[in-house]
């Protein structure tokens, strides 16, 4: 069953012709259609879900030097900000204090 579910996913020769070959290939399609949905969904999640905490530190970055740029903040000053954001989070972004209160909990 599996094997003609993801062997309808790619095009056949194969041509139904009674009513019941038909319904049988239309519902095969569909799970063919539905593995293939799942499988592109697991492995987009996976790679979104892959650097979640850089990602976060990339936009945090993002954000700090927009608003740094729009308080027209000097460019030495700009530098100190972002190598200091760089020292304290190593390019991946946590909250710490979400950390420390976890490891605190019995």
């Amino acid at each position: 069953m599996l094997t003609q579910a993801v062997g309808n996913t790619f095009s056949t020769n194969f041509k139904p012709e009674t009513n019941l070959e038909q319904i049988i290939n239309i519902v095969f399609i569909i799970i063919g259609a539905t593995l293939y949905a799942l499988l592109v969904g697991l492995l987009s999640s996976a790679a979104i879900a892959y650097d979640s905490s850089g990602r976060m530190y990339r936009q945090k970055i993002d954000e700090l030097t927009e608003y740094l740029n729009w308080k027209r903040i000097d460019e030495a000053t700009k530098k100190k900000v972002l190598s200091y954001y760089e020292f304290k989070y190593r390019g991946k972004y946590f909250e710490e204090e979400t950390l420390l209160a976890d490891m605190k909990a019995p």
